[in-house]
């Protein structure tokens, strides 16, 4: 129920005081905003509740500037695909949300 999040250099750290497998996470959607850009693509992810540990991952061949993170209730997080891709419509997006009971 309470995460600690330190920043430091303008980097985030999150803190749990309980092991993944005890947190009380619920099953939520995780909203996505996928933007073409010149190099790929621009994904943007949020959620309602935690997202912890998300995963991204497309059949299409390219790198995502930032794969397993967790996603604050109400925040937004900013994923780049680079890749010469001209649609991204295969992303699978997945949490440690999904395999809860």
């Amino acid at each position: 129920k309470v995460i600690l999040i330190s920043e430091f250099n303008e980097e985030k750290s999150h803190f749990y005081f309980a092991k993944p497998k005890d947190l009380e996470l619920n099953k939520s959607e995780i909203e996505r905003k996928i933007t073409k850009t010149k190099s790929g693509f621009s994904i943007e992810l949020s959620s309602k509740t935690l997202q912890k540990d998300v995963f991204l991952y497309s059949n299409s061949k390219g790198r995502f500037s930032d794969n397993f993170f967790d996603i604050l209730p109400n925040k937004k997080v900013q994923v780049h695909y680079k890749t010469n891709a001209e649609a991204l419509d295969d992303l699978q997006i997945k949490s440690f949300n999904n395999f809860i009971r």
